[in-house]
């Protein structure tokens, strides 16, 4: 140190000092030192060494009083902020930084945007509790099981009314599949099924909850019973299961479908965020949308890769299903 020149040294500086000098005047090993300070004995050692080469300037971080070397350019944090307050306000983090990337060509971490929306008051930094569920283990092929449901929801919010986003998501890959209507009704599901087989082909089964589209309060014929069915068969479970040799499976409860359920909590997150940016307020808009770009960008995000890359979808023949 030079002659007159000052440290700057906290109270964290001095304690760690006085415990290096110890370990330096073999008062205490530096074993122990390692215990006291909260480091490695490896780490002590090096630092002891340089308290012997340089002296007590040795435990002040280099970098103090300098720039950080991940401070932000000159206005970018002004900018993004501004951005975020006129676009973004009621987004994520990671979905705003996302979109600065992607719309505004602005480039930070989603920690970076994380700290700069909860310093304006617009995100509030919260842990989340630990849950303990039983998980059930994914289905290991592409195909192997479809989760399928409908939400209805203010997916245009006040744009226009609510309707329906019905939604199949493969239990093995993640990989989802969506299409926009009014009613969820046996023959909107039909339909939306005839898509998804053409598109895919025929899975092994549909996992369903018990609405009347899948159950009926109808006792189950003689026929029914010899064929070991708990449930009477409705129009779309003859199509799939007699007509199509597609299994349908009837949930539990809502926590059985966990993904398609989890599914919907992300999509009325994002996807009514993406159609608010694309200024889309109609049925038809948002069924283009969803086959343009949106399905294609959320699979490649959120898919992900089955145990076995066996794709075990059938042909579909053509049928009045």
């Amino acid at each position: 140190m030079a002659k007159g020149e000052m440290l700057q040294m906290t109270q964290k500086d001095l304690d760690r000092l006085k415990i290096l000098q110890q370990a330096i005047q073999k008062r205490i090993t530096q074993g122990k030192a390692g215990e006291l300070l909260g480091l490695s004995r490896e780490w002590v050692n090096q630092l002891c060494q340089r308290v012997k080469r340089k002296g007590d300037r040795a435990v002040i971080h280099g970098l103090r009083g300098r720039p950080s070397n991940h401070q932000l350019p000159t206005g970018l944090a002004d900018k993004a902020i501004s951005k975020i307050k006129e676009k973004y306000a009621d987004f994520r983090p990671t979905f705003a930084a996302e979109k600065l990337l992607e719309l505004e060509k602005i480039k930070l971490s989603v920690e970076t945007v994380r700290r700069l929306m909860i310093a304006a008051n617009l995100w509030e930094d919260r842990k989340r509790k630990a849950t303990h569920r039983e998980w059930r283990e994914r289905k290991d092929c592409f195909g192997e099981m479809a989760q399928m449901d409908g939400s209805d929801h203010a997916w245009f919010e006040d744009r226009a009314g609510k309707c329906i986003l019905l939604a199949s998501i493969d239990d093995a890959s993640n990989r989802i599949f969506l299409r926009f209507t009014e009613h969820e009704d046996t023959r909107n599901l039909m339909q939306f099924s005839r898509t998804y087989l053409k598109r895919f082909g025929k899975p092994l089964s549909f996992y369903v909850d018990k609405d009347s589209i899948y159950v009926t309060n109808r006792q189950p014929s003689l026929e029914e019973e010899l064929q070991g069915r708990k449930y009477a068969l409705t129009q779309f479970t003859r199509a799939m299961e007699v007509d199509l040799d597609v299994k349908v499976i009837n949930a539990g409860s809502p926590q059985a479908k966990g993904r398609v359920e989890r599914l919907f909590g992300t999509l009325q997150d994002r996807l009514v965020k993406e159609l608010r940016l694309a200024g889309i307020s109609t049925i038809p808009a948002a069924n283009r949308f969803l086959g343009r770009s949106y399905l294609a960008k959320h699979n490649h995000k959120f898919s992900v890769p089955p145990k076995n890359k066996t794709n075990v979808h059938r042909p579909a023949r053509k049928t009045n299903a």
